[in-house]
């Protein structure tokens, strides 16, 4: 399965975005959760792209599993410290020691993790982990970070991937930013089996993006 989704912009509506500063961001809705914990999480812009009048997508439906040492706060670009060596599988429980993974099978469509890395020592790291997946960008690849949840030593985490995308104009900051929120005029496109592309078109006159 390939999932695209091409982006037209006219030369007034680029005029306009690199005029204010600004980037067509996309957000993957993916989801991940921390047993027992209900904190939201951070969101993480996945794409941030400096666009062009015609934009392509594209991207397989398959994830890797990080680490990172980077605090989840609005600006910060997450490094993937350690990342699983091939595609993780869902279901499969990656215990991640030593700064490095290593997966078991399992069975479920979430992708597991248990962390056995950490201290509670002042000035001491704290591990975040979550999902990143490959893209292609206007036929550049580009690997970064969906999401990112604080998972402490010897606390299991869950992570479901999501054909669910936010897209709107946002900062123009490196792919795989956390970023403030998602705004309430970012359009959804949800993507799947059956509608497995979409195009969309940027509105000159309201600053957003549509289905056409």
């Amino acid at each position: 399965m390939r999932y695209t989704l091409d982006i037209e912009i006219t030369p007034a509506g680029l005029e306009a975005i690199y005029a204010a500063g600004q980037a067509v961001t996309l957000v993957k809705n993916v989801r991940g959760a921390v047993p027992g914990l209900l904190a939201a999480p951070i969101p993480v812009a996945w794409i941030v792209l400096q666009p062009m009048q015609h934009n392509t997508l594209a991207w397989c439906p398959r994830y890797r599993l990080f680490a990172t040492t980077i605090s989840a706060q609005p600006g910060e670009t997450i490094v993937l410290n350690s990342v699983t060596a091939t595609d993780a599988l869902p279901g499969w429980v990656y215990v991640f020691r030593d700064g490095y993974f290593t997966g078991t099978p399992g069975c479920g469509i979430e992708y597991r993790l248990h962390n056995m890395v950490g201290s509670c020592a002042p000035g001491a790291p704290t591990y975040s982990f979550g999902l990143a997946q490959y893209a292609s960008v206007n036929s550049v690849s580009v690997l970064a970070a969906q999401n990112a949840l604080p998972v402490l030593y010897n606390e299991d985490a869950g992570f479901t991937g999501s054909e669910s995308i936010s897209v709107f104009l946002g900062s123009t900051t490196p792919s795989g930013t956390y970023v403030l929120a998602v705004p309430d005029n970012a359009l959804t496109v949800a993507l799947d089996g059956r509608h497995p592309s979409a195009e969309l078109r940027f509105n000159d006159a309201t600053n957003t993006f549509y289905v056409s």
